[in-house]
């Protein structure tokens, strides 16, 4: 469960290990069998945390080990979904209210996704100035199975609505209420 609700749900840097940690040790766990990935609050995940982002830029010096020390968070981040999408348990996303930037990222990488019929969806990277790199935009494309389509959402970071998520196979059901996830 994503349990930040004061921060809509953000991927604070903690959370990146946590979700990295949880779905390497579980991949050996013969106890567990499936997962239900639910956020707590009023939305499933707002995306990366902000502060996060800020503290993995800082430059260290030059701009060369600035770029190192993003990178090799990058590639941290990228372990911590990997992990998820291999875990060899079944992983079922169940998103209610807003799902956006790494939330949509993080979702692609589980085997089932399910969401409340007010989920809205969006790709923001855009907005802020980022690059969707931690492997959502390699999961997405396999999901969707419409080059267009992904172009389009990456590029205008538009939302898009539970009733057109659907169709185009980002989520394979929608449920009437949170509750009823």
């Amino acid at each position: 469960r994503l349990h930040r609700p004061d921060k809509r749900n953000a991927l604070s840097l903690r959370m990146w290990d946590e979700i990295r940690d949880f779905f390497g040790a579980i991949s050996t766990d013969g106890s567990i069998r499936v997962v239900l990935l639910t956020g707590e609050g009023k939305l499933f995940c707002s995306g990366v945390d902000m502060e996060a982002f800020t503290a993995v830029g800082a430059p260290e010096g030059d701009i060369g080990h600035t770029a190192l020390k993003i990178r090799s968070v990058g590639k941290h981040w990228q372990d911590a979904f990997t992990n998820l999408e291999k875990c060899g348990k079944v992983v079922i996303a169940c998103v209610h209210g807003a799902c956006i930037g790494a939330g949509v990222e993080l979702i692609a990488a589980a085997d089932i996704r399910l969401c409340s019929a007010d989920a809205v969806f969006g790709l923001k990277e855009v907005d802020v100035g980022l690059a969707a790199d931690v492997g959502g935009l390699q999961r997405f494309p396999k999901l969707v199975g419409n080059q267009s389509l992904v172009r389009e959402l990456v590029f205008s970071g538009r939302n898009f609505s539970a009733s057109e998520a659907l169709p185009f196979g980002l989520v394979s059901r929608i449920c009437p209420s949170r509750e009823a996830l």
